[in-house]
């Protein structure tokens, strides 16, 4: 293929002394934009001068120093600055109605004059650069994208859902000024201003999508431009790819220039664009307990646990989920999509992208790694059936329980995080389990929910969901409307202690359960109180929360008043390696769902004092005067022998933000770090 210097090269037409394209990059102008003229390159060696006899429309420098008629520029001059500076100040109305006129000098009685022919033209891109779902123009015509209140720029959303609903498209118009025809071989292209960006967006023209009229995903990073009678050309975008490790999310699409070599191919002409628009593609965002709840999810698992009579179903689970929250709140998997999996919460996060404020957020789900039963759901069900946006990610390495999704939360809006904070767990020193790094990467090139790697590889399981939540308090009035529920085993043994001093000695916990096994489960008040390995696991099982709790509290700027300690007993378990870990031996208070103001927690089963259970009381002493309802769920059977909750075992969309992320200060999140 010929380069470019050869085409241009053959463009030049020297017909009686009138040079017409003679050259790709000067004999188009962008108006009011300086350039280079090497117009030296016109002169044969025995050329010692040039004189500049007419300007139209056109200014030059010389080092900045602007030229006028009968100015001269002598080749000793020359050498030192390559070129001359240009300038169009007017733009065109018909082809080459712009020029520059110069006398060559050999000597005083040889000279050879020359006409160089212009054509001016201005473009502009108009965008949704308020965000706002209106087109508008940039302030500058090199736009740059800015988070804030006060920051400008249009976004993408990712291409992860069905194509019904055309507004998730974004728009953008490119406004011609100028004549609506181009110099012989020359045209405007729309042009990625990053090779690897066809990996990252697909743009169409206004016309039918088809793969000819396509920029970007499988095809070349630009493409030609045809103006309608009105001088504007229409596009269209979706972005590819979420940001991520070696994708910051921005995306610069700008207008260039490009010589048609044989068959029309277009070679884009070296050089900075005329005009640009720098997209940013939309984060994925979590929803926190905090948000209001539009659908519980849940699980159905026809041979959830096994009883001396057979398997049994986790009907009565997903019962109690209905008469809790209502029946129309609660969405039942079927079983061709759980294929027995009852874990729900491990399989999926719900979440919601959004590009400007006038459209509804787009759901997208984000779908683990773990790939086990729950794994079509997502797809079959919320990707095709409900058209819901659709994520998943991955990495090389074996995976762990530590890369389910009941391993990733959210906190609720902090100071600096409108948005809250993304937590998930981890190792202590990172030579134990965890989350992929795969996800980690993606998680935090989101930026606006910066995420907190928090300790949980003590846990069998290794969930966070295992010893906190985060739930609403609706009677609030300081800016924190929420409480951080910790798993506390200090507080259950002082519960148990106090039983005791008060002659409870004998009451059971857990009375008639059985475990996974067809073991009793029975304990009482004495027997834990008297059981030393149960007391020294959980010493260290509050000092592996504790950790957490100065991690919490500095991280998310909280102060202890934020936080309830809830009742918890941990019980010494071996993880599948062979390993020292803990599980829960009493089902997990702080493992709940938040729906509305019901908080649906797993049924304790402690000690019956007066015809009621002592830790459901202490419960709902704590969380009812936050404005919440308490409902106990009995999930022993399907779920707790299992090792997981209630939580566990469903998940909740909920309502995106009111908060628009775009608005975002980065600056002020680094004050609460």
């Amino acid at each position: 293929m010929q380069n470019i210097a050869d085409l241009s090269q053959i463009l030049r037409e020297d017909e009686a002394n009138h040079l017409k394209d003679y050259d790709t990059l000067n004999n188009v102008l962008i108006f009011d934009q300086e350039g280079v003229f090497d117009i030296w390159r016109y002169a044969s060696s025995s050329v010692k001068k040039i004189e500049i006899t007419e300007l139209k429309n056109i200014e030059l420098f010389l080092e900045k120093n602007k030229m006028s008629v009968g100015d001269i520029c002598s080749v000793e001059e020359y050498y030192k600055i390559q070129s001359l500076g240009i300038k169009a100040n007017s733009i065109s109305k018909s082809l080459n109605d712009s020029y520059v006129k110069a006398r060559f000098i050999k000597n005083s009685d040889e000279f050879e004059d020359k006409i160089f022919e212009f054509t001016v033209y201005k473009f502009s891109i108009k965008a949704d650069y308020l965000r706002d779902g209106e087109f508008s123009e940039s302030e500058n015509a090199n736009s740059k994208w800015g988070y804030g209140k006060d920051g400008k720029g249009p976004i993408l959303l990712v291409d992860c859902k069905k194509r019904e609903n055309k507004e998730n498209r974004s728009c953008f118009k490119v406004v011609l000024d100028g004549p609506n025809e181009f110099p012989d071989r020359i045209t405007p292209i729309l042009q990625l201003s990053n090779s690897i960006d066809i990996e990252r967006v697909e743009i169409y023209n206004d016309k039918e999508v088809s793969l000819s009229e396509i920029v970007g995903k499988t095809q070349a990073g630009w493409i030609g431009m045809e103006f309608d009678t009105d001088n504007i050309s229409t596009f269209y975008a979706y972005a590819l790819k979420y940001p991520n490790r070696d994708f910051d999310g921005l995306i610069t699409i700008g207008v260039n220039f490009a010589v048609k070599a044989e068959d029309d191919f277009l070679i884009p002409i070296d050089g900075a664009f005329s005009t640009s628009v720098e997209f940013r593609v939309s984060p994925w965002i979590m929803t926190p307990n905090t948000l209001s709840s539009r659908k519980l999810y849940v699980a159905q698992a026809p041979y959830a646990y096994f009883t001396k009579d057979g398997y049994k179903s986790n009907e009565n689970f997903i019962k109690q989920l209905k008469e809790a929250v209502g029946e129309d709140n609660v969405e039942v998997a079927s079983k061709e999509y759980t294929r027995n999996d009852p874990w729900m919460q491990d399989e999926i996060e719900f979440g919601y992208s959004q590009k400007d404020s006038k459209l509804k957020p787009m759901d997208v789900v984000l779908n683990s790694p773990r790939n086990r039963g729950l794994n079509t759901f997502p797809i079959l069900d919320l990707y095709d059936k409900k058209n819901m946006g659709y994520i998943t990610l991955g990495g090389t390495g074996q995976k762990n329980s530590l890369d389910s999704f009941g391993n990733l939360e959210v906190t609720p809006p902090i100071k600096g995080y409108p948005l809250g904070r993304i937590y998930h767990g981890g190792s202590l020193d990172g030579t134990g389990r965890e989350m992929m790094l795969a996800v980690r990467d993606f998680l935090k090139a989101q930026k606006v929910q910066e995420p907190i790697n928090l300790y949980s590889d003590w846990l069998v399981v290794g969930h966070v969901d295992e010893f906190m939540s985060f739930v609403p308090s609706l009677k609030a009035t300081c800016y924190n409307k929420f409480k951080l529920l910790l798993a506390s085993p200090t507080k259950f043994m002082d519960i148990m202690q106090n039983l005791a001093d008060e002659g409870y000695c004998k009451s059971k916990l857990f009375e008639g359960k059985k475990s996974a096994d067809g073991s009793s489960f029975e304990t009482s008040v004495e027997d834990i109180l008297n059981d030393q390995v149960m007391q020294i696991t959980n010493l260290k099982t509050q000092k592996n929360i504790d950790y957490n709790r100065k991690i919490l509290i500095e991280e998310l700027n909280l102060s202890e008043d934020d936080i309830i300690d809830l009742p918890a007993c941990f019980f010494p378990d071996v993880d599948r390696e062979g390993g020292y870990k803990v599980s829960a031996l009493m089902p997990g208070l702080v493992n709940l769902v938040v729906y509305g103001n019901k908080l649906l927690i797993a049924k304790p089963f402690g000690p019956i004092v007066d015809g009621e259970c002592i830790i459901e009381k202490y419960v709902r002493d704590q969380l009812e005067p936050l404005g919440l309802e308490c409902c106990f769920i009995n999930d022993w059977n399907a779920y707790h022998v299992m090792d997981g909750e209630v939580h566990c075992g469903t998940n909740v969309i909920r309502e995106p933000f009111k908060y628009k992320w775009w608005e975002f200060n980065m600056s002020i999140t680094q004050e609460f770090k």
